[in-house]
């Protein structure tokens, strides 16, 4: 069997290589987003049981006190205050920002051709 060709205009090729620009990059984006995911479980992951253990130690602690203290027939509750936990944004790597950078202005460059 002989292999058979379909001539192509430059509008559609242009068409077509924009398409693949464009899925490229929303492939890298989703490969980001991805990774950024995955390393913010692991951290969720260390912080919660890190806090699980420090509450134990807390508690621990607190039940050591309470039993040096004299017994009182009135217990007061005390407020508790909530402290903000603040969020470290890492960087990503620079390879895939690169990538993604030369093909947004590769997007660029076609969209100026047309």
């Amino acid at each position: 069997m002989d292999a058979e060709y379909v001539r192509i205009s430059g509008e559609e090729k242009h068409y077509g290589y924009r398409g693949l620009l464009n899925s490229q990059l929303e492939f890298l984006n989703l490969m980001r987003n991805f990774k950024n995911y995955t390393e913010l479980r692991k951290k969720e992951i260390t912080l919660k049981v890190s806090l699980k253990s420090r509450i134990g130690e807390a508690l621990s602690e607190i039940e050591k006190f309470e039993g040096l203290l004299p017994k009182i027939p009135i217990k007061e509750d005390l407020p508790v205050k909530k402290k903000e936990i603040k969020k470290e944004i890492k960087k990503e790597p620079n390879g895939l920002m690169d990538e993604i950078n030369m093909i947004r202005m590769k997007l660029e460059r076609l969209q100026r051709a047309d």
